[in-house]
């Protein structure tokens, strides 16, 4: 079960301030030995300190190199909040996950299809991982159909915004493109218990958005 969808930036920033951390305390340590070497006048001991006084920027490179091999960041595959790293989930989502983040790389999220996003999935964890008591994913998929369903509902989108490698990819967002107000989609999705319910994107970039007549709006159901 995925347990949050900001476990690898948690794990980033603690990974960080270690390698930071250390570089501070080599430099720091250095600074320390050079002021020692000129105290005793010892010219031998003075001269490693101050190469590393002298010659910062290649330290902080080394630190860089470091955190990037700690971190499994190669110079050739750009960060973002999607890349073409391996996806999880289904044959059929992995693909249709790949050819969108090939056509809109910049894309803070990733939409698709209820069957495609439900199809094979038993990760409990990919959607709505902050719930105590969470449904399931049979309840979610039910009432993602049956909100589809309704005469004032043009289509439900699930927004995919992480791909944990080995994992099923992970849903914060569902979008139902309505000419309902937010108050009563928030009616239909109350089994989902969303944290948020609003209109519109909740300030992020979907690829994959569908084309509705002028009366047909998004609706955000969000999980903190």
């Amino acid at each position: 079960m995925k347990s949050s969808p900001n476990s690898s930036g948690i794990k980033s920033a603690i990974v960080r301030w270690i390698v930071l951390g250390g570089g501070l305390c080599l430099y720091v340590a250095a600074l320390l030995l050079a002021g020692k070497a000129l105290r005793e006048s010892r010219v031998i001991f003075l001269v490693v300190p101050l190469l590393a006084i002298l010659l910062p920027l290649p330290l902080l490179a080394v630190l860089s190199r470091i955190y990037n091999v700690v971190m499994g960041v190669t110079l050739d595959e750009p960060v973002g909040p999607a890349t073409s790293r391996e996806i999880g989930g289904s044959p059929a989502l992995a693909g249709y996950l790949s050819d969108l983040i090939a056509e809109s790389p910049g894309s803070d999220g990733y939409l698709c299809s209820i069957e495609l996003f439900f199809d094979g999935n038993e990760e409990i964890g990919s959607i709505a991982a902050n719930l105590t008591d969470h449904p399931g994913l049979v309840a979610f998929r039910e009432c993602l159909m049956e909100i589809r369903k309704r005469a004032e509902v043009e289509a439900v989108l699930l927004g995919v915004v992480d791909f944990p490698p080995g994992e099923w990819p992970y849903v914060e967002t569902i979008l139902v493109f309505t000419s309902a107000a937010p108050e009563e989609v928030s009616a239909w999705a109350e089994i989902m218990a969303p944290d948020e319910v609003g209109a519109g994107l909740r300030h992020k970039t979907f690829a994959g958005m569908p084309a509705c007549r002028p009366d047909i709006q998004p609706v955000h159901l969000w999980w903190d």
